[in-house]
C-alpha cells in the first residue's frame, strides 16, 4: 500500500502516511495498488492487518491448501512455508491469473532437499505460465534497518512481455558510492523518548527462540 501511495502522491506523502495512520487512511484510495484478498491462519497477523489497512479487504483464514476458489487479480504477494504455498501456490496462480506474482522465502529454501524442493516448486510456478526468476536478496543492501537474508521469486505470466530485473542494493559500503546501511537507532532510535501505546503484558517465547547474535 505506502509502494503504491509513493508512486500516486509522492515520498513526501507517503513517509508521513507511514508515520500517521490518520494520513494514511485519508489517502488509502490515492494509490495504484488495490489489496482485495487477503489469507493468514494466525490471527494475530489479520487482527493486525485489519488495524492498519484492511477495512475493504476480505481476509480469509483458512488453510491455503483448502480455499477453492482465489479471486481474480493483478498481482499476488505470498511469503509462504515450503509445504502449504508450494501446494497451492499453483492453482492459485491459475484460478487469479496475475500478470505477476512476488514470493519470498528463508535462504534455507533453495539448499532443502539438496536443492531439489526449490526446483520441484520453481517448475511448478513455470507450468502454471509463467517466467521465474528467483534471487537472494539482504534487505539491508536496500534500506532496512534488519539483517536478514531472503529468496525472492518473481512470475511473469508468459504473455507478458517483460523481462523482470532485480534493483541493485542501494546501501551497502559508502566508499563505493553506496548509501550508509541504516541501524536500528537511526530508523527508531526517536521511540526511547517517546514511545506512544506500548504493551506491558507478557509476550511469547517463539520471538525469543532463536540466538540473535545479530
Amino acid at each position: 500500500e505506502l509502494a503504491g501511495l509513493k508512486a500516486v502522491m509522492g515520498e513526501k506523502v507517503m513517509e508521513e502516511a507511514f508515520r500517521d495512520k490518520a494520513v494514511f487512511q485519508k489517502n488509502i484510495n490515492n494509490n495504484v495498488f488495490n489489496t482485495i484478498f487477503v489469507n493468514d491462519i494466525f490471527t494475530e497477523a489479520r487482527e493486525t492487518y485489519a488495524g492498519n489497512a484492511g477495512k475493504y479487504i476480505y481476509m480469509d483464514k483458512s488453510d491455503i491448501r483448502k480455499i477453492k476458489q482465489f479471486p481474480k487479480a493483478d498481482i499476488v504477494l505470498g511469503g509462504f512455508p515450503c509445504p502449504g504455498f508450494s501446494e497451492a501456490g499453483p492453482r492459485l496462480l491459475m484460478q487469479s491469473k496475475p500478470k505477476l506474482f512476488v514470493a519470498e522465502n528463508v535462504k534455507g529454501m533453495t539448499t532443502l532437499g539438496k536443492g531439489e524442493v526449490f526446483k520441484q516448486i520453481v517448475e511448478d510456478f513455470a507450468a502454471a505460465g509463467y517466467t521465474i526468476y528467483h534471487k537472494l536478496l539482504s534487505s539491508e543492501e536496500y534500506g532496512v534497518p534488519q539483517i536478514r537474508k531472503r529468496v525472492i521469486l518473481v512470475g511473469v505470466r508468459n504473455d507478458i512481455d517483460f523481462e523482470y530485473q532485480y534493483p541493485e542494493p542501494a546501501y551497502g559500503d559508502e566508499k563505493k558510492g553506496l548509501k550508509k546501511i541504516v541501524d536500528l537507532r537511526t530508523a527508531i532510535g526517536d521511540l526511547e523518548d517517546n514511545p506512544g501505546e506500548y504493551f506491558t503484558g507478557s509476550y511469547s517465547s517463539m520471538f525469543m527462540s532463536r540466538n540473535r547474535k545479530k
